[in-house]
């Protein structure tokens, strides 16, 4: 799981930074593209916001996208700076404790993913967040979390 939510990030990584280029080749240090960001104005904000929901349409044309053997990435969706993934597990009726662990550990693992991963790290800086839902077969919403650049530096 953690190998095929890898590689979805990188190539949302990818798009991201394609989709700021203004046509031009993305730089080829993340660092760079970050010290270009900061130059920015708002309404230049608002336009990666819009290349970014548009870069996500080309990955919504895969999904539904199998992740592992219980769960699927059923959708993926933008607000602005915050990228939204809708996950469903093949799982029901999860009783309290059974829901309890499992919403700590794919929070754990996802928010480790990301915080640990310079590229998506570089983004966290730019002020992206990532948002997880989850739901069971039963559409049942699983508790979802947010990745952001202070939930990583408190880790």
């Amino acid at each position: 799981m953690n190998n095929k939510l890898h590689n979805i990030g990188m190539i949302l990584i990818f798009l991201t930074i394609t989709a700021c280029s203004d046509n031009a080749p993305p730089p080829s240090d993340p660092e760079d593209f970050t010290n270009s960001l900061n130059q920015e104005s708002l309404s230049d904000i608002e336009n990666i916001s819009e290349r970014l929901s548009e870069s996500l349409d080309i990955v919504r044309k895969d999904l539904p996208i199998t992740v592992d053997d219980v769960t699927t990435l059923e959708g993926i969706d933008s607000d602005e700076l915050t990228v939204i993934y809708n996950y469903r597990i093949k799982v029901s009726g999860l009783d309290p404790s059974e829901k309890s662990k499992f919403e700590s550990d794919i929070q754990n693992v996802n928010t480790r993913n990301i915080c640990n991963n310079p590229k998506t790290s570089k983004f966290l800086e730019m002020g992206v967040s990532y948002n997880y839902n989850y739901q069971d077969l039963d559409n049942i919403s699983i508790r979802g979390f947010e990745v952001t650049k202070d939930i990583c530096d408190n880790l």
